[in-house]
């Protein structure tokens, strides 16, 4: 088949193609909402929640193996006892 009797799209259907997808991302562009940005202030946050040795389940289970080790025992408070301890 010959394709030379076929000029395909003219030129001002073409450019109107174009303008009316120009047009359709300008209006998608205005109707997308902004993205979500968070402002995180570190004093809004007590350090307990973020640092782990203010943790009071860490502090916990620093204070009974202190005390075991001042005991003298040589096995100290597994963390599973501590967590079944726990309210929750």
């Amino acid at each position: 088949m010959s394709r030379k009797g076929l000029s395909g799209l003219s030129s001002q259907i073409k450019e109107r193609l174009i303008q009316q997808a120009l047009e359709r991302r300008l209006r998608q562009a205005d109707t997308r909402p902004a993205p979500f940005k968070p402002e995180l202030k570190s004093t809004d946050t007590p350090e307990q929640y973020y640092r782990f040795h203010l943790h009071p389940g860490y502090q916990q289970l620093r204070i009974l193996n202190e005390g075991a080790a001042r005991l003298g025992s040589a096995y100290p408070v597994p963390i599973s006892r501590c967590m079944r301890a726990a309210p929750g």
